[in-house]
């Protein structure tokens, strides 16, 4: 079906694609014509949430000249202390906080595997170089600060870039692989619940082991159903550095419903977000590729592809070059 498209747009050079289904989880970019090309190589493609957006993607396609501020988080630490996460959580008062449940509710959790990211700590600490080079307030959250709480009181910065573990929870696999997380009937009631970051405490809230005394805590996990909420109105970039930020259930022509559609119903203008897994060594390469670019590229989307690729030109495999994508609300 793609071919017959290609064939009708031949001699053009930039595609505006509003994806439905499972093209939602497919980077347009890594698909090879009859030629043996990738669409990377003879297209620019702007990817919209969904066709309404196609005049203000044509037009308010902007560039980083207004940014003034940026949050960053990166490098949790999933391991952290409750009575640390209890005295460092009183800074933020979440008006955001209800009750979802914690994956404590979840039947099996052995399948969530939390590695430290050392690469992110690495990448936020570059972004943050550039970022106030180019005269942009940072905000930084790394390590212990790196917290759910933190997130919930967000005020709409121009940039929000999170480097953290994602996950999708599948439920066809999880309920035929050993292992998997199979989440309970809560879960299975709301998509929104089968995707999310992971932030500094995540393990405790993982393994349901928190003690009594700090019940009340975020569990570190930030699901789609709570990102739904945080106040993004005026925020013009929100990166999502992690794997599979972009999954979640493809629901006819809804979209996923997943990060994808919690941090647009949030507010963000543009999205990053990633489709697999990634090394942790090329995002950050690519990031810093990104950020670099972002202050002398004529929009956001430019720089982006500039930095895809930066990458493609060093990793040819598309899994490298082709795990993250921009979408634009």
């Amino acid at each position: 079906m793609l071919g017959n498209i290609i064939q009708r747009v031949e001699g053009k050079s930039k595609l505006y694609i509003s994806p439905d289904g499972l093209y939602n989880q497919i980077n347009l970019y890594t698909l090879i014509d009859e030629s043996g090309r990738y669409l990377f190589d003879r297209f620019s493609i702007k990817l919209l949430s969904n066709p309404g957006n196609l005049i203000r993607a044509k037009t308010g396609d902007f560039s980083a000249a207004g940014f003034r501020n940026a949050v960053l988080f990166g490098y949790p630490n999933y391991k952290l202390n409750p009575e640390i996460q209890a005295e460092l959580s009183r800074n933020y008062q979440s008006k955001t906080k209800i009750d979802f449940g914690n994956l404590s509710d979840a039947d099996n959790m052995s399948a969530v595997k939390i590695t430290d990211l050392i690469g992110t700590k690495i990448e936020i600490e570059q972004i943050e170089k550039i970022l106030t080079g180019n005269s942009i307030n940072v905000s930084k959250h790394l390590q212990n600060d790196a917290l759910e709480e933190a997130i919930k009181v967000v005020d709409s910065p121009d940039i929000l870039h999170i480097a953290t573990h994602g996950f999708f929870i599948n439920d066809k696999a999880s309920a035929t692989q050993k292992g998997e997380m199979i989440r309970s009937e809560k879960q299975k009631r709301n998509p929104l619940l089968k995707s999310g970051l992971l932030l500094a405490g995540a393990t405790r809230g993982l393994t349901g082991k928190t003690p009594e005394e700090y019940s009340l805590l975020d569990d570190g996990i930030l699901t789609a159903f709570e990102a739904m909420s945080l106040k993004l109105d005026s925020t013009k970039l929100v990166v999502l550095s992690a794997c599979e930020t972009g999954l979640g259930l493809a629901e006819n022509s809804d979209g996923i419903a997943g990060l994808q559609r919690a941090f647009q119903v949030s507010g963000a203008r543009i999205i990053i977000m990633s489709l697999w897994k990634v090394s942790d060594e090329v995002t950050k390469e690519l990031m810093t590729a990104f950020y670099t670019n972002l202050f002398e590229a004529e929009s956001v989307s430019s720089a982006f592809r500039s930095a895809q690729a930066v990458i493609k030109n060093k990793y040819q495999n598309p899994d490298y070059w082709g795990a993250f994508v921009l979408i634009a609300y």
